[in-house]
C-alpha cells in the first residue's frame, strides 16, 4: 500500500515545516523534529531512518563527506531487500539544522532513542504520532485533500520526483541513492553499472530545493535538549 502514496506539494511543505513546532522549535523528541526532515533530503523509508546507531552517521574519510550509511549490521534493524544498503550524503541543511551536532551529542547507541522497538520495526511508533500530528485536519491538514493518499513515505516520493522531473538523473543514479535495483530493461544497467561516487552523489543531494520548503525560517535543534531528551533512554531498544 505504501508505494501507491502520492508525493506531498508545496503546500503540504509549507504547512508541515511551517508549523509553530518547527518555527518556535517545540518538538518535545528528536525523532519528531529530524526524521521528517531526513525523509525530505534523503528520500529514506521511515525505519531506515528510525532504526540509526548513532555509528551509522559519520564523515566518509576518503571523501570527507557526511553520511547516512543504511545498513543491518545489528539484529534490531531491518531492511526490506539487503541491495536497499547504501550511503547516502548529509545535505547542508540538515547540518545547518543541527542533525551532526545532535549525533555527537548524545550518549546513546541509536540516533533516536525514544522510540521503542515494535512488531514492524522503530518507525511504527513514530509513524502513529506523524500521522496523529501532520495529517490531522485539527493539526497540519497535510495531504488531505480530496483523492489524496499521502503518508511519511510521501516524503520518498517527493524526493525521487525531484530527482527524475527535475535534476533529470538517469534512473540508475536514482536507484542507487534511494535504494532501489535499476529496473532499466538494459542488461549493462542491471549487471554491470557500478554505484555512483559518493562526491557524485553528494553534488546531486545538496543541489535539491523545495518549492514550499524555507529552512531559514525553520529553528535549529537545540543541542541543550538533547540530554533532557536522551537521559532516560541509556539502554538499547528503550
Amino acid at each position: 500500500a505504501d508505494l501507491q502514496r502520492d508525493a506531498f506539494s508545496a503546500t503540504d511543505l509549507g504547512r508541515l515545516f511551517g508549523s509553530e513546532q518547527y518555527l518556535i522549535g517545540t518538538h518535545r523528541a528528536p525523532s519528531h523534529y529530524f526524521v521528517p526532515l531526513l525523509g525530505l533530503f534523503t528520500g529514506a523509508r521511515q525505519n531506515e531512518l528510525c532504526q540509526l546507531y548513532r555509528s551509522d552517521v559519520y564523515k566518509d574519510p576518503s571523501s570527507n563527506i557526511w553520511v547516512i550509511d543504511i545498513n543491518a549490521d545489528t539484529p534490531d534493524k531491518r531492511l526490506k531487500k539487503l541491495s536497499h544498503a547504501r550511503m547516502v550524503p548529509i545535505h547542508p541543511i540538515l547540518i545547518q539544522l543541527g542533525f551532526i551536532d545532535y549525533v555527537s551529542a548524545i550518549q546513546t547507541e541509536r540516533v533516536f532513542p525514544e522510540l521503542r522497538f515494535k512488531r514492524d520495526g522503530y518507525g511504527q511508533t513514530f509513524s502513529r504520532w506523524f500521522n496523529e500530528q501532520y495529517r490531522s485536519k485539527r493539526m497540519c491538514n497535510v495531504g488531505q485533500g480530496y483523492g489524496e493518499s499521502k503518508n511519511f513515505h510521501s516524503f520518498r516520493h517527493t524526493f525521487i520526483t525531484k530527482l527524475v522531473n527535475d535534476l533529470n538523473l538517469p534512473q540508475h543514479k536514482v536507484a542507487h541513492i534511494v535504494g532501489h535495483r535499476p529496473s532499466d530493461s538494459s542488461e549493462t544497467i542491471q549487471r554491470y553499472t557500478k554505484a555512483s561516487e559518493l562526491a557524485d552523489r553528494a553534488s546531486i543531494i545538496d543541489s535539491l530545493k523545495y518549492e514550499g520548503f524555507d529552512p531559514h525560517k525553520i529553528a535549529p535543534w537545540d543541542t541543550l535538549k538533547t540530554t533532557v531528551s536522551t537521559k532516560r533512554h541509556t539502554t538499547l531498544g528503550s
